[in-house]
C-alpha cells in the first residue's frame, strides 16, 4: 500500500497495521490513532489514510512496532519454536534417563564383606564395605526384606535393610543394618543417600545397669520401621535392639538425621511392632509385643512416640533397669498362658500381630503352643481361638497331676484368668491407661 491510500473499514486499517480489529480500536481511544468517521449515515462509517497512520507509527511509537511488529511476529515465533524444541528435548531426556545415567536404589545384593545396591534395571549403582568376613549372606537379608513376613512356623522376619526417602529430599535413603553369620559385631545402622553417601550411622548398643549387673553394649539389631509419625514431612526410623547374650530389649525412635528422639527399654525380648493410630486422632503410637523375663508371659505394650522414655515396669530387681526413670507406657498387657505345656525350653510369647483398622480390632498370635487373642483398639479382649497347632499340644499331653480337662475348659479357665492390665504399678483385669 501507498503512503496515500485511503482505508474503508476496521478490516482494512486492521490490515495495513497487522493486527485485529480491537486492537486498532483499542489504540484509537488509548493512544490516538488517526481514524476519521463519516457522519450522517444510519452508521457512521470508519475510514483512515495510510499516510497518517504511518506518520503517528513513526512519530509516536515507533518503539512498540520494532518489538511488535511484523518482524517481531516472527521473532516471536521463532522464539516460541525454540522453546517448544527445549521442552521436548527436556521431556525425551527424563523419559530415558534411566538408560544414560544411574537411577535409584531398588534392589540390592551382598557379595563377601559388601553391600551392593541396585537400579530397578540390575545395575550397580555404588557399593558399601563393611569390612566384616562373617557378614551375613544375601538370602539372609532377602528372607527379611522389603519388609516384615511370616514365616511358616508362624514367627516374623523384620526388615534388616529399607529402602525410603527419610528426609524428604525426593530421593530414597539406604538404611542398612550390620547382620552377622556368627552374631559378633553386630548392632550398627548406616543411612546412606541414594548415591552412596554416609549421611549417618547409629550404634544401637548401650551399657545398662538390672540390679546389681551391668551388662555390656553388645546389642544386635532386630528390626527397622520407618513412618512421618508427627507429619513434618521427614520420616522418622524405629529400631528395635536386642542384648545379645541377655534379656534386655531397646526401642529407639530416630529422627531423619539419626539422632534419637525417644527411647524404651525393656526387660525381655521384643519380636513385633508396629505404628498404629489406635485413638483414631490422625496420630499412631507404637506396639509393641513380645515377652516379659520377669512375669514370663507374653506381652503387648503402647507407647506414644512424643513421649517416649523409662524403662517397663518389673518388680525383681535383677530385672529393673537403673539407669532409667520408669517408662511412659500408654498402655500395658501381660497374657495368660494355657495350662497346656510349651515343648522345653520355650517360653510364652506373642509371636506376632495383625491390625484391621477398618473394623478398629487388633489380632495377636502367642506361642507356644499358639492361642489368638482378639482385641479391639480400646484393649479389650473380644475373641480367644484355640488354634489346631494348640489342639494337636493338647491331644499329645498327658497331665501327671490330674484328669486332663476338655479343650472348653481350658479355653474358660483362660478367659477366666483373663488379661491384665498395668494401671500405674498395679495389675487390674479391665483396660486402663
Amino acid at each position: 500500500m501507498s503512503d496515500k491510500e485511503k482505508l474503508d473499514s476496521w478490516k482494512e486499517i486492521a490490515r495495513h497495521l497487522k493486527r485485529d480489529v480491537r486492537t486498532c480500536q483499542r489504540w484509537e481511544k488509548e493512544l490516538g490513532l488517526p481514524v476519521h468517521r463519516l457522519e450522517g449515515t444510519s452508521r457512521p462509517r470508519v475510514f483512515a489514510y495510510t499516510e497518517e497512520i504511518n506518520t503517528w507509527i513513526k512519530k509516536k511509537h515507533a518503539h512498540c512496532f520494532e518489538k511488535h511488529g511484523p518482524g517481531g511476529t516472527a521473532a516471536r515465533l521463532k522464539f516460541l519454536g525454540i522453546a517448544a524444541l527445549a521442552i521436548f528435548i527436556t521431556a525425551l531426556f527424563l523419559v530415558f534417563m534411566p538408560i544414560t545415567r544411574p537411577g535409584f536404589p531398588i534392589d540390592f545384593k551382598i557379595e563377601g564383606s559388601k553391600l551392593v545396591m541396585l537400579d530397578g534395571e540390575g545395575r550397580e549403582l555404588w557399593e558399601f564395605d563393611t569390612g566384616l568376613s562373617n557378614l551375613a549372606d544375601e538370602e539372609f537379608y532377602r528372607s527379611h526384606f522389603p519388609s516384615k513376613r511370616l514365616t511358616l512356623g508362624a514367627t516374623v522376619n523384620q526388615p534388616y535393610l529399607l529402602i525410603e526417602d527419610v528426609n524428604a529430599d525426593g530421593s530414597p535413603e539406604v538404611l542398612f543394618s550390620i547382620q552377622t553369620r556368627d552374631e559378633m559385631r553386630e548392632g550398627i545402622l548406616f543411612c546412606f543417600s541414594s548415591r552412596g553417601k554416609t549421611l549417618w550411622s547409629f550404634d544401637a548398643g548401650r551399657r545398662l545397669v538390672f540390679g546389681d549387673t551391668e551388662y555390656s553394649s553388645a546389642y544386635r539389631i532386630h528390626g527397622l520401621r520407618s513412618e512421618d509419625w508427627d507429619n513434618d514431612g521427614h520420616k522418622e526410623v524405629l529400631c528395635v535392639a536386642k542384648h545379645a547374650y541377655r534379656f534386655p530389649c531397646r526401642v529407639m525412635l530416630l529422627d531423619h538425621l539419626g539422632d534419637i528422639r525417644g527411647e524404651y527399654c525393656h526387660s525381655g525380648y521384643l519380636v513385633d511392632y508396629e505404628f498404629i493410630d489406635l485413638e483414631n486422632d490422625g496420630r499412631k503410637e507404637i506396639v509393641l509385643a513380645g515377652m516379659n523375663n520377669e512375669w514370663r508371659a507374653a506381652c503387648c505394650a503402647v507407647l506414644d512416640p512424643g513421649a517416649m522414655k523409662g524403662a517397663s515396669f518389673q518388680i525383681d530387681p535383677e530385672y529393673t533397669c537403673r539407669n532409667m526413670e520408669r517408662g511412659t507406657e500408654k498402655h500395658y498387657l501381660l497374657f495368660p498362658s494355657s495350662s497346656v505345656p510349651a515343648p522345653k525350653g520355650m517360653k510364652p510369647c506373642i509371636r506376632h500381630m495383625e491390625f484391621s483398622d477398618k473394623d478398629r480390632r487388633m489380632t495377636l498370635s502367642t506361642a507356644p503352643p499358639p492361642l489368638i487373642f482378639d482385641l479391639n483398639y480400646d484393649m479389650e479382649l473380644t475373641a480367644l481361638t484355640l488354634t489346631h497347632a494348640f489342639k494337636n499340644a493338647y491331644h499329645i499331653w498327658s497331665p501327671s497331676k490330674r484328669p486332663r480337662p476338655s479343650l472348653e475348659e481350658i479355653r474358660h479357665e483362660l478367659i477366666d484368668e483373663g488379661i491384665l492390665y498395668l494401671s500405674g504399678e498395679k495389675w487390674r483385669t479391665t483396660p486402663s491407661p
